[in-house]
């Protein structure tokens, strides 16, 4: 029987984690419950995976890549009729000038 209390009690930092994940009011990454607890992302990202087994919690998966160039208005369209494009219609690049000038610099790999 004290082993069944003992399961049912969380470690301090693990309910910290939980609490600022509980208290959001939208999904939170694990760089913001790090910055929310002033602790380094791999503490939080190993108690969340814990209170993800737990059920406790539940693991979005952001879609990764353009989300910055979308947020300024440069994020690729598709071109077509909505379905599966076959080309992707792409905008003037943010970074283009920059590039010009310092090209190593702000495209590595299309320098390389």
């Amino acid at each position: 029987m004290a082993r069944d209390h003992e399961r049912e009690q969380v470690c301090p930092r693990r309910q910290a984690v939980l609490d600022a994940v509980r208290g959001a009011d939208a999904p939170l990454g694990v760089t913001d419950v790090a910055g929310r607890l002033a602790v380094h992302p791999n503490t939080v990202r190993f108690r969340l995976d814990a209170l993800v087994a737990e059920g406790r919690v539940e693991r979005m998966v952001e879609q990764p890549l353009n989300a910055m160039p979308a947020d300024l208005g440069f994020d690729p369209q598709p071109a077509g009729d909505g379905g599966t494009p076959d080309r992707v219609r792409l905008r003037h690049c943010p970074f283009l000038e920059l590039a010009e000038e310092h090209g190593p610099t702000v495209c590595p790999c299309t320098w390389a």
